[in-house]
């Protein structure tokens, strides 16, 4: 009977290992179709960052398009860039970093940026296991691997060729250096997210201010600083009047129409996820939309300040750079890629289910996997080939719940988090 019931178990546990295995390699083809493949064909936001980054290296103004085009053309052959305007928005501090890539022509420039990009993704996977102990031998382990695997913020951030992975990777390891007390490769590699994304990696400059790490911030402050005075400095040397060509980039950005305008006149606002977007559908162009996100990033604060006055413990530390990740996409522009930030919140859901406060556990990964696919991008598509009717996608229904769906789920999550951060006061063990 004992030898029976031993047999029976290792045959159980032999089929949830194919299992599991079969699931991996099942999410491996997803991330390289959806993510690697599209990446290696397109990567047309990453043309916009090479054409500045090469720009730069030329010594000319990496804010002005006629400058992009002719310092492009010069190692490219017509026709081998995207067919999109050169319109620069990040800081110079980016093309210091991305120059290494944008030394030569465009088609070495995408394809070393993919292969980077499988690289950063890798150590984002193995980061957010360390960071929340979750073995990668384990169940747990294998369930942030195959949920990152596939999903779509990842795929889309490899289709377009964003910064996302790579800056969430810094703040991974950044908060997994200083899980281990090294405080000042932990400011490296957040000054270098800071550096590469500021939007998406400033607010966690609120950990090492809560805990008093001086180290952290100088070496943070100490890398940027030093970063910027390369950027600013070769443009200085050339002569390069660069900072009113910027300003004008963001005005026309954000202006109605704009890519960054959440009102009507920009057909593809679906794409985004903060908080403003969602308001703005519902309530309309109404000057108290600023303020509303403002309590809402003001208690997203204080509830990260709590976490942190907790302990240091692994839960508390995932649950306030849960709720950071998530201030960080609120508050400012963000869209669909840039939700790989959530690999934070997925972690801390991933490491409490089943180990206590459950509700909050799946509430939170449910609300993690609403990203899981593309859902604002397939709906439109749908109604622009017909598949949906106008009486459906003209209805306040569509345009005020159903396309802006990932930042009402943002806000969700958000405030699932801040109500475990009230309420919880246990500590869980992983199984």
């Amino acid at each position: 009977m004992i030898l029976m019931t031993t047999i029976s178990t290792g045959s159980a546990g032999n089929r949830v290992r194919i299992l599991a295995v079969a699931l991996l390699l099942l999410a491996a083809g997803v991330f390289l179709s959806r993510g690697v493949a599209r990446g290696i064909g397109s990567s047309s936001d990453f043309a916009l960052i090479y054409a500045a980054s090469h720009t730069w290296l030329m010594g000319a103004n990496p804010y002005d398009e006629a400058a992009q085009q002719q310092a492009v053309q010069e190692v490219n052959q017509p026709g081998q860039m995207p067919d999109r305007r050169l319109m620069s928005l990040y800081p110079p501090l980016t093309f210091v970093l991305v120059a290494p890539f944008a030394i030569g022509s465009w088609h070495t420039a995408k394809l070393l940026w993919v292969l980077a990009n499988i690289v950063f993704f890798a150590c984002l996977v193995v980061g957010a296991a360390r960071l929340g102990e979750l073995p990668l031998s384990k169940r747990r382990g294998w369930w942030l691997m195959i949920l990152l695997l596939l999903y779509a913020p990842v795929h889309t951030g490899f289709f377009v060729g964003q910064l996302a992975a790579a800056t969430a990777c810094c703040v991974v390891w950044s908060f997994v250096c200083l899980q281990r007390r090294r405080v000042v490769w932990a400011g490296i590699l957040l000054g270098l997210a800071l550096a590469l994304k500021p939007q998406l990696a400033g607010p966690f400059l609120l950990i090492p201010l809560l805990r008093v790490q001086w180290r952290m911030l100088v070496a943070a402050g100490a890398v940027v600083g030093v970063i910027g005075m390369i950027a600013v400095g070769v443009m200085q040397l050339n002569q390069v009047s660069w900072l009113e060509d910027l300003r004008a980039n963001i005005s026309e950005f954000v202006q109605p129409g704009g890519a960054g305008d959440p009102g009507p006149g920009n057909p593809y606002r679906y794409q985004l996820i903060n908080l403003v977007y969602p308001l703005t559908a519902a309530l309309g162009p109404w000057p108290g939309i600023d303020r509303i996100v403002a309590i809402v990033g003001i208690i997203l604060v204080l509830a990260g300040v709590r976490a942190a006055r907790r302990g240091r413990g692994t839960d508390n530390h995932l649950l306030t750079l849960s709720l950071l990740a998530a201030l960080s996409l609120l508050m400012v522009y963000h869209r669909g890629y840039d939700a790989v930030l959530l690999v934070f919140p997925l972690t801390w859901s991933l490491r409490r289910v089943g180990t206590g406060s459950q509700m909050t556990a799946w509430l939170s990964l449910t609300l993690c996997l609403v990203f899981a696919v593309p859902g604002p991008s397939m709906l439109a598509t749908a109604a622009h080939h017909g598949l949906i009717g106008p009486a459906m996608s003209n209805s306040w229904w569509w345009n005020v719940v159903i396309l802006p769906h990932e930042g009402w789920a943002l806000l969700l999550l958000a405030g699932v988090l801040v109500y475990h951060s009230l309420t919880d006061h246990g500590c869980s063990t992983v199984k």
